[in-house]
């Protein structure tokens, strides 16, 4: 049957040879034509979808700024507002003040700082110390303020913060005393970092540019998709084309940069220039992206078509001549084409799941046969995720190109490996990406070559932080005063630092290596002879080593007029090594002799001071030690007070108080709490002719070796005029809590009184009139509509007319409650004026705002007043 079939076709190819020539021409012709005029038409309608997105763009972003640059506005505005009211008063409150403005700053989390000045310019207003700090009078601003009486806004150039070092965009407006006279500046800024981020969220390609620059075309910020921005903050440079499309039109339009970009770059910009803020948006886009996938269809299409062309060619061809033949070599190609889509299934599956990042190159020669440049011709996933380049960024690029350097990184290599077929390997540390690599390099055909990276960035990590960590161990042992050894179970010693090796130097050692690493303490303390403390250093530590003793602790001992004390402990997760640690405790053997002599002394000078030195026993409760000043605080002699318990003195309040103080601290102390054995108490005393004696009183317990408090030192003093002036310091401080409670209710109130209308509740015009704009610019932005609806009620005025103002209010408050009853959360719904009302109702559709509409009417007259 297939031979049947192939010989009628043979024979009806042959009768119509000729028609089949001129139909496969045709189609040819045809098709050619068609892919051409499609490529031309993809490219046009590329470059205007360029154009448009670059108009759309500029748009919103203008609108952001300029949105963002009135609620900067607001902020000043109102401190303006408060401060003029403070100053109309006679006095600016600075805590009051700076608490506002910090309330500003919450209200608007995009401004990096906003502060106040005086007349002199010294910033004293604001968050943070209240003390000036710094002085912005030589700021071009504040002078330019100063000397003109006029309240615009004042945007400054770009300039350095003087407590951050930021570049930041600030933002003025005059403050006027009561006459007219200037009386200081209030300012804000936004970090160039922040219009930075704000610019990065706008997902452009790599590449693309939008700049921000003032009315004098001087650079605020300028943010490049992928790539570092080479100008600075001020930069006056624009493009050639740029600066033609000024003078043609000033406020908007658009042009083609071309190779006179300033970073080379070519593109499609549009510029917005904001006559109230007097700033210029530029936005450049490449338009890469797109015509990169323009190209890839437009060879893609050619591609299909001299497929499309052969493919009528060979059909034809083999029709006419061939059949017979072409079918037997059509099986065999098949056959041979799936084992060789077999075999590269298999290598793909291979070079796709390596952990190692695998590329394939073709080496690139000049006339000379020299090689300049190699081309990409493949990678696998892996060397996308170790580089962070896909695999569109890199394949079919060459490397000069693909990696921006030149020449090409490691061609000298590369090209030998390609040109001798003879494998290596090297390492490299690649900055960029922050990773180490071993390269292994081999070629698989002259002219070509492999490259597979192999990641050991954390194997050297690893290795750094080993030699970090045994440096660190060996620096904590040398910075530490005590003499240190570690000696294994024969004795021989390990490791020691600076501290011993210096140690023994002073006392004995000729060289180091006596008392270094390898030396034999054991065979040191042996060969000391009858050295008493030496022999018992010997035998502490082989208790130690041999496990039977838990640490050896020697007596204190002197050497050449210093005083030590030898500690041997067992070395934690070793087996049968131990520490050995030469404590100096010369200073301390000094002190404690000190103390002695000094004792004498203390106790005489605590006979002769004012306030009145105690020491009483906690078992019996009664003074063992009193100072003889005790006569002149409360009337009653030393051998009067030793003779009776604590409580003579005390007032009945103030016992129940020490014994319950006592009692806790007591408790605290036998549950192991011993950081606070000091703690101060107000005790009130009974003077011998009967008034009353305020005291402060500093006790501290003192322990037994088992840790139990046996006894309490302490020190009491009069503290009656310190009582009086904190009475009088307290009663203040509530008064002016009082005011400054009622201070802050009223702000809230006049601020509640500004924004919402006191009739219906609603949000007034004002409120709508700051908030409207932002709501707009953010449905811009995020592409969500909104929805304005303005309701007014007809005859209002018969109203009123009719029935009086009361019932006209009452008409009023019901259409209200209407309206916020079935608002969303969302909605902004006020009170526009007189019997108007306006809502604002985000992502809305106009269809749903209707039927909104037509509820609220329904609602409206099935209500009755």
């Amino acid at each position: 049957m297939p031979t049947h079939a192939a010989s009628s076709l043979t024979t009806s190819f042959r009768t119509s040879r000729k028609m089949l020539l001129v139909a496969t021409v045709s189609i040819i012709v045809i098709v050619t034509v068609i892919t051409v005029m499609a490529a031309v038409y993809l490219r046009q309608q590329i470059q205007l979808r360029t154009e448009s997105i670059t108009q759309n763009l500029s748009h919103s972003i203008e609108q952001n700024i300029h949105a963002l640059i009135e609620t900067v506005d607001v902020s000043l505005q109102n401190t303006v507002d408060e401060m003029s009211r403070q100053l109309a008063l006679g006095k600016v409150n600075p805590r009051v003040l700076s608490v506002f403005i910090s309330r500003q700053l919450q209200r608007q989390p995009k401004m990096a700082y906003m502060r106040a000045t005086n007349e002199q310019g010294d910033v004293i207003y604001g968050p943070g110390d209240a003390i000036p700090t710094k002085n912005i009078a030589d700021r071009a601003y504040f002078g330019r303020l100063r000397d003109h009486a006029q309240g615009h806004l004042l945007l400054s150039q770009v300039l350095v913060c003087k407590s951050s070092g930021k570049w930041v965009w600030s933002f003025a407006r005059r403050i006027n005393q009561p006459d007219g006279s200037f009386g200081g500046v209030v300012f804000a800024a936004i970090t160039i970092d922040q219009l930075h981020a704000d610019f990065a969220k706008y997902n452009l390609d790599n590449g693309d540019a939008l700049s921000l620059r003032n009315g004098d075309l001087g650079l605020i910020e300028r943010y490049v998709a992928g790539q570092p921005n080479v100008l600075p903050p001020g930069d006056r440079r624009i493009s050639k084309p740029f600066a033609d499309a000024l003078k043609k039109n000033k406020m908007q339009g658009t042009y083609v940069s071309g190779n006179t970009s300033i970073d080379g770059t070519s593109r499609i910009h549009t510029y917005r220039h904001n006559a109230k803020y007097d700033f210029v948006i530029n936005v450049g886009m490449s338009g890469d992206a797109s015509l990169t996938q323009w190209r890839q269809h437009t060879q893609l299409g050619a591609l299909l078509v001299a497929a499309f062309i052969m493919a009528i060619l060979t059909l034809a061809w083999a029709l006419l001549r061939y059949w017979k033949e072409h079918e037997h070599n059509l099986t065999t190609v098949l056959r041979n084409q799936q084992a060789l889509t077999d075999s590269e299934e298999r290598f793909r599956s291979l070079f796709s799941t390596m952990s190692e990042g695998v590329a394939l190159h073709r080496v690139v020669t000049d006339a000379q046969g020299q090689a300049v440049d190699y081309e990409i011709l493949e990678v696998n996933p892996a060397f996308e995720l170790q580089t962070g380049m896909t695999r569109s960024q890199v394949v079919g690029k060459l490397a000069t190109l693909a990696y921006r350097v030149s020449p090409a990184p490691f061609l000298a290599i590369f090209a030998q490996v390609a040109r001798t077929q003879i494998s290596c390997r090297f390492e490299q540390r690649f900055e960029p990406w922050h990773k180490d690599f071993v390269i292994h390099v081999c070629s698989p055909a002259f002219g070509y070559f492999a490259t597979v990276f192999e990641d050991i960035t954390e194997h050297k990590r690893l290795t750094q932080q080993l030699q970090e960590r045994e440096s660190f161990v060996v620096g904590i042992m040398d910075s530490l005063v005590d003499n240190i050894a570690v000696v294994d179970r024969d004795g021989t010693i390990l490791a020691v630092n600076a501290a011993w090796r210096e140690f023994g130097l002073q006392h004995g050692a000729t060289n180091p290596n006596e008392v270094g690493v390898g030396a034999n303490y054991l065979e040191a303390c042996a060969n000391s002879g009858e050295n008493a403390h030496a022999v018992a250093a010997m035998t502490g530590i082989r208790s130690v080593l041999a496990g039977t003793a838990p640490e050896f602790v020697s007596d204190v001992y002197s050497y050449a007029n210093h005083w030590f004390r030898m500690r041997v402990l067992p070395l934690r997760n070793s087996t049968h090594a131990a520490l050995v640690i030469h404590q100096d405790i010369t200073d301390n053997h000094i002190m404690q002799q000190r103390l002695r002599d000094s004792e004498a002394h203390y106790r005489l000078l605590a006979e002769h001071i004012s306030d009145v030195i105690w020491v009483l026993d906690i078992q019996t409760g009664r003074f063992t030690y009193i100072s003889p000043s005790i006569h002149t605080l409360c009337g009653y002699t030393v051998e009067e007070i030793m003779a009776h318990p604590m409580e003579m003195t005390l007032t009945p309040l103030s016992k129940a108080v020490v014994h319950g103080r006592i009692k806790t601290r007591i408790a605290l102390l036998m549950s192991g709490e011993t950081t606070h054995t000091t703690e101060v108490t107000e005790v009130d005393l009974i003077h011998r002719d009967g008034h009353l004696i305020h005291t402060e009183v500093v006790g501290t317990y003192m322990q037994d070796d088992h840790g139990m408090p046996t006894e309490i030192i302490g020190v009491s003093r009069d503290i009656g005029d310190r009582k009086q002036l904190q009475e009088l310091q307290n009663a203040s401080h509530q008064q002016m809590t009082l005011q400054y409670q009622e201070i802050v209710a009223l702000q809230d109130q006049l601020l509640m009184q500004a924004l919402r209308d006191p009739l219906t509740g609603l949000h007034n015009r004002r409120y709508m009139d700051e908030a409207l704009p932002s709501e707009l610019a953010r449905a811009k932005r995020e592409g969500y509509p909104m929805s304005l609806i303005m309701i007014d009620v007809d005859h209002f005025k018969k109203v009123n007319d009719t029935y009086g103002h009361s019932v006209g209010d009452q008409v009023l408050v019901a259409l209200a409650t209407v309206l916020k009853n079935n608002a969303r959360e969302s909605d902004i719904v006020c009170r526009y004026g007189g019997e108007e009302f306006l809502v604002a109702m985000p992502r809305m559709l106009p269809m749903q705002a209707r039927v909104r509409i037509d509820d609220w009417r329904s609602q409206v007259a099935n209500t009755s007043i």
